[in-house]
Formats: C-alpha cells, structure tokens, sequence
C-alpha cells in the first residue's frame, strides 16, 4: 500500500478553519475533508454539470497523446494539484507507458488522498502522495527536492477545481510554483456563449444544485459537524456578472435564521440571525478570456479542446 506524506495537521487545519468560519467564508478544501470526502463525489457525479454533453475519458486519454505523450524514457513527472481521488488520471495512466512517469498526488485532504491511493493501488509506477495545501512554500520547497532529479515536469490540475478558486489567487500561486518550460493541464466549466440565453441555462442547472440532496449534504455537513442548526436556516445562491474578466460568478452561502453558537477548539464563535457563511463559489469563463488571462501571466496556450460547458486546456510556462 502506497503511503501518504503529510504536511499538514489536524490541529492547523481545524486553526485554519476557525478563521474560516470567523470571517463567514469556508474555503472550498474543507468541503471535502476527513469522513465528507465520498460526500463530494456523490453529489459530483449526480450533477448536471459532470454528465451528458461533456468531456468523456476518451477525450483526456487523446489530449495526452497528441500533446504530452514521450517516446523516450527520460525521467517525466505528473503532479496533480488538489488531486481529489485521482479519477481522471487513473483513466490516462492505465492505458500509456508509465515506466519513466513518477505520479504526485497532492492534495489536503488525507480522505481523498485513501481515495487516490485505492483507485491507483493496481497500477505499477512510481507515486507519491502529499497532503498539503499546495499554495504553502513548505510544499513548493518539498517538492523542488523530491523532482530534483526530474527531466520533465507536467502540472495537472483537473475536476474542474480551477472555477471554484479566485482566480487572482490561483494564477499567482501557480505562475510562481512552475519553472519555464514547464506545462499546466488544467480543466474547467466554460461558458458555452455570452448570450442572455446562455447565462440563464448554466444560472439554471446551477440553481437546481439548491434542492439536490446531495448537493446540500455535500455543502452543509461540515456547519452541521460544528453545531450549526440547518433546519433553521437555508441554502442561497447568489448570481452576478464579472466583467472584468468576463465571467459569470456563483457564490453558494447558508442564511442562518436563529442564532447559532459554534465551538472549535474550546474558542467560542456567535452567529447571528440572517448572516450568511459563504460555502462556495463557482466561476464560468470564456474560453478566450481564459487563455488571454493565463497569457498576461506567462503561460502561452499549446491547446485547448471544448464541450459543452467544460473545456480542457494545455499552457506552458514561459
């Protein structure tokens, strides 16, 4: 059984999520830690958004092929950002060379990590698996000493994770973990178009996310872990148009009706009737606003493949 490196601890993630809390924005790596990891992919692979008219395996597997795949044996790394369970990898890897790949899993959730360590346990290559937040140095430090001896190095960052982060935030973070010549593989919902008509579907299927089942246990678990009553209050979605990067944003909050008092590591948090704690938001791009972002911050474009509301796109640091 692979082991799993952990940088982080229980202690500060729970410190981490105090803050969290205290400012009324959980951040979206804490959906899906310790026993709520399975939670997200229940209500992942129920969404709209993840089935139908979209990207399928096959296409992934292709994308590889006509742009990353080696033909000689020289040392080559697949680090996965926020792997979660390692789904789309494990898709691409079992069916390609992995002899001279060593594959990095990192993520900070230890629960999705187990995840990524089952679904990849019957395949014989060489991986890693860190649990860390990848925007820390301590983690940019550990992994400039575990590639050292790297060739070739590709940055995957898949299940739509991208469109769940400011992008602001994001792009910094990356623009400085990845070297010159280095490649980001990343996919993400889009918008199809920017017509009135087009933002009302996705504003739709997103909307419905509001009343699934899975959608709610996914989101509301954790204010439930920490005492938050969740039949006195209720799930909001909050829909607006950023045009300075030509983007729809979606910010899913829990109104509270009552006032809760929540208990973290013996410190106190009091809620009052009709705040909200933002759990998530989602953003939708254009493709071209997309790769002209990722242009003005050092990455060119070497390919891009698009269905539907989801696109995959393949930048180079330059």
């Amino acid at each position: 059984m692979d082991k799993i490196y952990n940088l982080e601890s229980d202690s500060s993630m729970l410190d981490e999520l105090w803050d969290c809390i205290r400012h009324r924005n959980i951040e979206q790596k804490f959906l899906y830690q310790w026993d709520w990891a399975e939670l997200y992919y229940l209500q992942k692979h129920s969404n709209t958004m993840y089935i139908g008219h979209t990207l399928e395996k096959e296409d992934f597997l292709e994308f590889y092929k006509k742009n990353i795949n080696k033909n000689d044996n020289s040392k080559f790394d697949i680090i996965s950002l926020w792997c979660g369970n390692s789904e789309n990898e494990v898709s691409i890897l079992e069916n390609i060379n992995t002899s001279h790949i060593t594959y990095y899993g990192v993520d900070s959730s230890k629960s999705m990590l187990e995840l990524s360590v089952e679904n990849l346990k019957h395949l014989e290559m060489d991986k890693k698996f860190i649990c860390t937040d990848f925007s820390t140095n301590v983690f940019r430090q550990e992994l400039t000493q575990l590639t050292y001896n790297s060739e070739d190095k590709i940055f995957v960052f898949f299940s739509n994770t991208f469109w769940n982060l400011q992008h602001t935030n994001v792009i910094d973070i990356l623009q400085n973990l990845l070297n010159k010549g280095e490649k980001l593989w990343l996919d993400l919902r889009t918008r199809k178009w920017t017509t009135i008509e087009d933002d009302l579907e996705i504003s739709t299927i997103l909307a419905d996310d509001l009343h699934r089942k899975e959608v709610r246990n996914s989101f509301l678990e954790i204010l439930k872990w920490y005492g938050v009553d969740i039949s006195s209050g209720e799930l909001i979605l909050k829909t607006t148009k950023v045009d300075i990067i030509n983007a729809l944003k979606f910010e899913f909050s829990f109104l509270l009706k009552e006032k809760s008092i929540l208990d973290i590591k013996w410190q106190k948090i009091v809620i009052l009737p009709w705040e909200t704690i933002k759990i998530q938001q989602i953003y939708s791009f254009s493709p071209e606003w997309l790769v002209n972002f990722f242009h003005e911050h050092g990455f060119k474009l070497i390919d891009k493949q698009i269905k539907w509301y989801r696109g995959q796109f393949l930048f180079e640091k330059e």
